[in-house]
């Protein structure tokens, strides 16, 4: 297929040390350079050299901490995780909170704002970047920050470059573009299509931390849901609320089945009396008739019973998830789908 450049950059090099930042318009590009070398998005034209990389998204959403100190998981001890929690301005902040480095977080960091999320996550990666040097990627790092938490994040960059990372930022903030050693300008790509053959993308092999995709949630009505995937659905969904056309089915299958029997019987008894020929096509008739339908109308007994049992069977499991959902205690469940997974664990 054919698509259009996300990214035009003919050459970025970060050395050891150094504080460096991608600034440009919206769109032009600045969050896919950092994706791809995080490795979280392959390459499709170009090379990518990187060492061992630690990646902050412009929005973390800490996907596997369900409290404070779950955020902070590769340190191990309290006093670590308060330490790296002063170092980016986060530790009064806290230490405020009602259970401290205990606090339970919702999906997505719920519960804490989204400077906080963001100092959270900058936290987690300069601790372990001062563990050894690193490639920090850090998109807006101080987007949702104020002018004195600006300062500190920027301040704590400075040190990281200076203890030997290298620091790539995307930033639009004048206060960190000031403190960078050099800029680097990126333009919008050109708007020409490039294609795009499954023999020329190659994947990055980086382990990363960074926020899952999002998937769509809402509630979807059965009845929305049966027959979606094409014309059978649409076919039989008429008949998934009423078990009494299973019940017809099937009993004009047991019918046929007599009328197979009877007819079959007749003739095997009265061939030898040399019935008109007009009863004989009759009785042939029936015979073949019942034959074929017999099967036929147990086939679509079986089909039309199955799938008022299966619309059913979601209807229920639905309604007692729609029930559950306003009994969840506060923050404590915390994940979405997570109740839906328990619910259809049976199956």
């Amino acid at each position: 297929g054919a698509a259009v450049d996300a990214l035009d950059l003919p050459h970025l090099a970060v050395r050891a040390g150094e504080l460096v930042a991608l600034r440009g318009p919206s769109g032009a590009g600045k969050t896919t350079a950092l994706r791809v070398l995080a490795g979280v998005q392959p390459v499709v034209a170009g090379t990518v050299v990187v060492g061992d990389v630690l990646h902050v998204p412009q929005r973390p959403t800490l996907p596997h901490a369900r409290t404070v100190a779950d955020a902070l998981e590769p340190l191990a001890t309290d006093d670590e995780r308060w330490a790296a929690l002063a170092d980016v301005g986060l530790a009064a902040e806290v230490a405020a909170l009602p259970e401290g480095l205990a606090t339970p977080l919702g999906e997505g960091g719920a519960g804490l704002s989204s400077g906080q999320r963001q100092r959270l996550a900058l936290a987690r990666a300069l601790a372990l970047a001062a563990r050894h040097p690193v490639v920090l990627l850090l998109d807006e790092p101080t987007a949702h920050l104020d002018a004195d938490a600006e300062r500190v994040v920027v301040a704590r960059l400075r040190e990281a470059a200076a203890r030997g990372c290298a620091v790539l930022v995307v930033s639009h903030r004048r206060a960190l573009l000031a403190a960078v050693d050099r800029a680097v300008d990126v333009a919008a790509p050109a708007a020409h299509s490039v294609d795009i053959s499954s023999s020329g993308a190659a994947s990055s092999t980086h382990s990363v931390d960074t926020s899952p995709s999002r998937t769509p949630s809402g509630r979807r009505s059965v009845d929305r849901v049966r027959g979606a995937g094409g014309r059978p659905g649409r076919v039989w969904c008429w008949a998934s609320g009423r078990p009494g056309t299973a019940v017809a089915l099937g009993a004009s299958s047991w019918v046929s089945g007599l009328v197979l029997t009877g007819a079959a019987a007749w003739l095997l008894v009265r061939a030898s009396d040399l019935p008109p020929v007009l009863s004989l096509s009759t009785a042939v008739v029936l015979v073949r008739g019942s034959a074929v339908a017999r099967p036929l109308l147990r086939y679509l007994e079986r089909l039309v019973s199955h799938q008022v049992a299966f619309a059913r069977l979601g209807a229920w499991r639905s309604q007692v998830y729609a029930a559950l959902v306003p009994r969840v205690p506060g923050p404590g469940p915390l994940r979405r789908g997570a109740l839906l997974a328990r619910v259809v664990d049976d199956v």
